[in-house]
């Protein structure tokens, strides 16, 4: 038996909820800021019990003999695939909040796709754009 931590207990939620407000930033969809917010959690949780805490057991696994205890030191192979992988991921989620935003916690900022796509109201182009009623440029159809 494991036993409560608390620490461990808030955990999840807390790095859910923190993922959850950086998404909100960049989507309206609930669905992508829920799911986004659940995958990212899983992953930084699971990459720091892992590399951080390699020789820790965990939930039913405590006490018992490892089946493979070669995979311990072959994981260490992987450090450099799964350090590029979150240097994308963060590379990514910096680039994104740097650029503006459109999402439930930053209304009506301009996206840069829509930029590209409606050029200045003057030219001939603009006449086939739209406005949505949260400030947003779209294509008309």
């Amino acid at each position: 038996m494991e036993g409560f931590h608390l620490f461990k207990f808030f955990r999840s939620p807390l790095i859910a909820f923190l993922y959850g407000i950086f998404l909100a930033s960049l989507t309206t969809s609930y669905v992508l800021i829920f799911v986004g917010a659940i995958g990212y959690t899983v992953a930084t949780i699971e990459t720091y019990k892992t590399f951080f805490f390699p020789n820790e057991d965990r939930g039913k696994f405590q006490g018992k003999t490892p089946g493979h205890p070669e995979l311990l030191r072959t994981r260490y192979r992987f450090v450099p695939l799964y350090a590029a992988i979150w240097l994308g991921v963060i590379v990514t989620g910096v680039t994104a909040l740097a650029g503006p935003r459109d999402g439930l916690l930053f209304e009506g900022t301009e996206s840069a796709s829509a930029a590209a796509i409606c050029p200045e109201p003057r030219t001939p182009r603009a006449d086939s754009c739209i406005t949505s009623d949260r400030g947003t440029l779209s294509r008309a159809p």
